[in-house]
C-alpha cells in the first residue's frame, strides 16, 4: 500500500489532473455524506474563494499594482515553460499569472528545483528574479558534492530590484519556506560562504527592504508528517515520486514536459539531445540521493525546527499566510477524516495524517494537533514558524512587520486545489483579492 500511495503524490497530481479531474462544487459540503468509516464527523463549511480581504485600516494605503508580484511554486512543481505551457502550477487549466497581468499588476511565476533543497531553491529564485548565473556558494556545493555555477543563465524577470524597487512573493507549500531562505540570504547573507573572495553577492547580505511582503500558502513551516509516515528521509519517497512523473512524460510523449532543474548535479536538461527516459535514468543514478541538500529533508519536521532557528522572521516585512484543510474532525475521536471532495489521489494521505501518532524519545512528538491537514501538509505549522509571532488578521488592528497574520483557514481545499488543480472552482478571485492586498501596503 505504502508504495501505491507515494506514486500517487504530488508527481501524478500536478501533471495528471488537467485530463483526469473530478468536478467539485463550491458550496457547504458535509465530509460525512460519503464517509466509509464508522464515526460521525463534524460538518465544516467549504470557505467561498471570493471572501472578501479588507485592507488595513491602519495604513496610509496607495495601491502600486507595479510592484512585480512573484510567485514560487512548492515541492514537485513546474514553471510556466513546462506542462506544453498550456497547464499552469497556478491555476490549473486557467492561468492565474495572466489574469493578473490582464488586472494590471506586474506578475511572474518562478521557475525552481522542484526536488531541490530550500537553499539551492532560494539561490535560484533570486537569479530568476535578478539575472545571472546561478552561484551555490563554494563551501554548500562542496560539502554536498555538487557544482557550485552552472551554465544555466537567467535573464532576470526584475533585473532592477533592490531596496528602491522591491517586490512581494507568494509561495505555495515548499514555495513558503524557499521564500524565508531567500529573505535570510538577502538580509544575513551567509558568513561562511563570504570567506569565498569570488563568492556572489547575495552571501554578503545587506538587502534589507528589498522585500515587501511574502504570502505563504499550505506551507509546512514546522514539516509535514508525511516525511515520518512514508520515511522521506530515504530515497524511496522521491523514486517513486520521480516514477509518476517519468510515467506521465512518456505517456505524453514529450521531452519538455517536465524540467528536474539539477544542473548544479551534472543534471543539464536539453530535450533536443536526450531522451526523457534517458534524462530521468541520470537523475535516479545522481549523488543527490546520497545527500540532505534535497527537498525531503527539509520538509521534515526536525529539520524544519532548525531552519526555524536559522531563517529568522525579517523587521522589514509583511508576513501574511494562508491555512488549507480539506478534513473534518470525528464526534467521538477528534481524528480527521477527509472530505468526499478531496481528490482521490490525497484522500488516504489525509486519511492516514489524520490519525497518525508518534512519540519517540529525541523525535518530533506527533500528537492530535497535528490531524487536520490538506492532504499533503498538517494544518499545523501553516499560519507560521513554531518561533514566529503569529496572529489572525484584522483589518482594523495595528499591521506590523515582522508578524505573519494569518488571513484565516480556508476549509473544504486540499493541497491542489487552492491553486486551482483538481477543482473546476474559480480561484482567481483568491489570488487577486491577495494581490490587491500585498500591492496596497
Amino acid at each position: 500500500m505504502k508504495n501505491g500511495l507515494l506514486t500517487m503524490t504530488a508527481a501524478g497530481m500536478f501533471l495528471l489532473i488537467a485530463v483526469s479531474c473530478k468536478k467539485t462544487q463550491e458550496q457547504p459540503t458535509s465530509a460525512s455524506s460519503n464517509l466509509t468509516e464508522k464515526e460521525q464527523v463534524k460538518e465544516l463549511s467549504t470557505t467561498p474563494m471570493a471572501k472578501a480581504i479588507n485592507l488595513p485600516a491602519s495604513l496610509a494605503l496607495s495601491a502600486n499594482t507595479q510592484v512585480p508580484v512573484i510567485f514560487v511554486h512548492g515541492f514537485l512543481g513546474f514553471g510556466p515553460d513546462e506542462a506544453f505551457s498550456a497547464f499552469h502550477y497556478w491555476g490549473g487549466l486557467t492561468d492565474v499569472v495572466k489574469d493578473l497581468n490582464n488586472q494590471g499588476y506586474v506578475a511572474y511565476a518562478a521557475s525552481v528545483g522542484p526536488i531541490s533543497s530550500n537553499w539551492d531553491r532560494a539561490i535560484e529564485l533570486y537569479y530568476y528574479i535578478k539575472g545571472g548565473t546561478p552561484d551555490y556558494g563554494m563551501l554548500h556545493s562542496s560539502k554536498f558534492g555538487h557544482k557550485q555555477q552552472v551554465t544555466r543563465r537567467y535573464k532576470g524577470v526584475y533585473p532592477q530590484w533592490d531596496e528602491k524597487h522591491p517586490i512581494s512573493l507568494i509561495g505555495h507549500s515548499m514555495g513558503g519556506t524557499t521564500i524565508r531562505k531567500l529573505i535570510t540570504l538577502l538580509e544575513k547573507g551567509d558568513t561562511q560562504e563570504q570567506g569565498d573572495a569570488g563568492s556572489s553577492s547575495l552571501f554578503a547580505g545587506n538587502k534589507r527592504g528589498w522585500i515587501k511582503s511574502a504570502v505563504s500558502i499550505s506551507t509546512p513551516h514546522n514539516g509535514t508528517s508525511l516525511t515520518n509516515i512514508f520515511g522521506v528521509g530515504s530515497s524511496t519517497f522521491m523514486l517513486d515520486a520521480l516514477n509518476s512523473v517519468a510515467s506521465l512524460a512518456g505517456g505524453f510523449g514529450s521531452n519538455s514536459l517536465y524540467d528536474f532543474d539539477l544542473d548544479q548535479w551534472g543534471l543539464e536538461r536539453n530535450p533536443k539531445t536526450t531522451n526523457f527516459f534517458t534524462y530521468y535514468d541520470q537523475v535516479k543514478q545522481s549523488r543527490l540521493w546520497t545527500t540532505k541538500d534535497s527537498a525531503p529533508y527539509d520538509l521534515s519536521p526536525a529539520l524544519s525546527q532548525e531552519r526555524n532557528q536559522i531563517d529568522l522572521d525579517s523587521k522589514d516585512v509583511y508576513y501574511f499566510s494562508v491555512t488549507t484543510s480539506c478534513t473534518s474532525p470525528g464526534i467521538l475521536t477528534g481524528r480527521e477524516y477527509p472530505s468526499p471532495f478531496t481528490f482521490p489521489v490525497l484522500y488516504p494521505l489525509a486519511l492516514s495524517m489524520g490519525n497518525y501518532l508518534s512519540n519517540e524519545p529525541g523525535k518530533t512528538n506527533f500528537d492530535s494537533k497535528w490531524w487536520p491537514n490538506d492532504g499533503i501538509v498538517n494544518v499545523y505549522g501553516e499560519n507560521g514558524p513554531s518561533n514566529g509571532i503569529i496572529r489572525e488578521y484584522n483589518a482594523n488592528a495595528m499591521l506590523q512587520k515582522g508578524v505573519w497574520n494569518h488571513l484565516g483557514i480556508y476549509h473544504g481545499y486540499d493541497h491542489a486545489a487552492i491553486i486551482g488543480i483538481g477543482t473546476l472552482i474559480d480561484v482567481k478571485p483568491f489570488y487577486r483579492n491577495l494581490a490587491r492586498l500585498i500591492t496596497s501596503l
